[in-house]
C-alpha cells in the first residue's frame, strides 16, 4: 500500500518491524534483497556469499525475509541460479 501512495519512495521491505509471510516468495523483493546484502556487504563474485554469515543478516535487517525465503541456500539457488551454489561452504559460525 505505501508504495503506490508514496512511489518515489524506496522501500525496504525487510526495514518494518512485521514483514508479510508471503514476502519469502515475492521475487521483486527478494532480489531487491539480495542486491542489497551484496552492496552492504561488498560482495563482488558469487564465491563472496559463502563468507555471508547468519549474524551479518541479523545486522542488515533480511534475516526474516531469507528465513521466509527458504534460507540463504535456497534463495541464492533460486535467484542466482546461474551459480552452482555447495551448502557446505557457506560460512557456520559458532
Amino acid at each position: 500500500m505505501l508504495r503506490s501512495v508514496y512511489p518515489e519512495h524506496k522501500w525496504l521491505p525487510w526495514k518494518f518491524k512485521r514483514l508479510p509471510r508471503q514476502i519469502g516468495r515475492d521475487d521483486d523483493a527478494m532480489k531487491e534483497a539480495l542486491s542489497y546484502i551484496e552492496i552492504e556487504r561488498n560482495i563482488r563474485s558469487p564465491e563472496d556469499w559463502y563468507r555471508v554469515s547468519h549474524r551479518n543478516l541479523i545486522d542488515l535487517g533480511v534475516a526474516p525475509m531469507i528465513h521466509l525465503g527458504g534460507g540463504l541456500f535456497e534463495v541464492l539457488r533460486k535467484y542466482k541460479a546461474d551459480f552452482k551454489w555447495e551448502e557446505d561452504k557457506f560460512f557456520r559460525g559458532k
